[in-house]
């Protein structure tokens, strides 16, 4: 059993998913120091290709670069080749790369006239949040972050893929942009020129084979009704509070994927936790 003080005093929005997912995944990888190492000739998977479109349209934005549909497409395949996509992926998808690049500058193009100045791109900030005598720092590398004309704050999330539902949003199992707004109301983005403001919108943006937009606290479904986002942002403070409350007691155990439903991609620590030996097919208790 750790103490105190082996403890992370700090994590990223995404190791906070994870503390919810599979906390033993942290205790390992925070108090053990133990990483898996990637498969020697791995294929370019969803992470790099990420990295890739993210690069681009930070990229895209810088001034001076020509904003049409043929420069992002060049500058998205120039980077996709540099992360090591096969050339038959790339010219595979063509048709649907158009498609996704006029449809994000039509969108683009409708978003202007809201922003105040350029929008910040990859921008990094942290919260210390008081945990009785210690402080626990929270991170954050947000993909891009507008100010608004009436001061407000807008996040956006770029994905590769399908972002999370709004469910898991809601519930606190996907908490990284609720929290990113967290770190922004209360300044922690001051370094890079934001000062703190109202977050009035957290936003999904899907830029892959098809684009996609998704609002955190709209309407997404009948389970879903629309919800104001300072409610979600709320929720989500309260809740990320008490988790890392609960992880500052030295007897509080990091368990193995606590709900096994919860858990995304499996563990790359269940050999280690032995899952097999005491964890049944249908879930655990």
């Amino acid at each position: 059993k750790p103490s105190l003080e082996a403890r992370p005093s700090g994590l990223s929005v995404t190791r906070i998913e994870t503390l919810q997912r599979d906390p033993y995944a942290i205790y390992c990888q925070y108090v053990l120091g133990l990483t898996k190492l990637d498969a020697l000739d791995m294929p370019v998977d969803a992470r790099p290709r990420g990295t890739a479109i993210h690069a681009a349209l930070e990229k895209f934005e810088e001034e001076g670069i020509e904003k049409s549909a043929d420069n992002l497409i060049a500058i998205l395949e120039a980077e996709l080749r540099a992360a090591g996509e096969a050339e038959e992926v790339i010219l595979g998808a063509v048709a649907s790369r158009r498609r996704t690049a006029e449809d994000y500058l039509a969108w683009r193009k409708a978003r202007l006239p809201l922003i105040a100045g350029i929008p910040y791109t990859e921008v990094k900030g942290t919260l210390d949040v008081p945990l009785g005598a210690a402080r626990f720092r929270l991170s954050a590398t947000a993909d891009r972050i507008e100010k608004h004309q009436d001061g407000a704050l807008a996040i956006l999330d770029f994905k590769s893929g399908a972002p999370p539902g709004e469910g898991e949003v809601r519930t606190g199992l996907n908490p990284q942009m609720p929290l990113q707004a967290i770190i922004a109301m209360e300044g922690g983005f001051a370094d890079k020129g934001i000062a703190a403001a109202p977050v009035r919108e957290l936003t999904y943006v899907r830029f892959g084979t098809k684009f996609d937009v998704r609002h955190i606290g709209d309407k997404a479904g009948s389970a879903h009704p629309e919800k104001p986002l300072e409610e979600i942002i709320e929720e989500t403070r309260e809740g990320f509070l008490k988790l890392i409350g609960r992880f500052a007691n030295p007897d509080h155990p990091y368990v193995s994927m606590p709900r096994p439903k919860w858990a995304k991609y499996g563990s790359d620590y269940a050999r280690l936790a032995r899952r097999d030996e005491w964890a049944a097919e249908d879930g655990d208790d």
